[in-house]
């Protein structure tokens, strides 16, 4: 089962801010693997070749590049 997550679109204040770090307590967390998961799903969906967490609302450094 796929997850497809809404994706912010140009010009919206998640994609200005500053992403956090993530942290090493989330490294192979259950969170950020479905995370990775969810933004791949994403990703494919829409034909993409790349994709970051700020653009699925999630102010974090993680990225994801196909």
């Amino acid at each position: 089962m796929s997850t497809i997550l809404p994706v912010a679109q140009r010009g919206e204040a998640i994609l200005t801010l500053a992403a956090a770090e993530v942290a090493k307590s989330e490294l192979n967390s259950e969170w950020l693997n479905q995370l990775a998961v969810a933004m791949h799903d994403t990703m494919t969906e829409r034909n993409g070749v790349g994709i970051v967490a700020p653009q699925v609302y999630v102010s974090k450094r993680v990225i994801i590049v196909a």
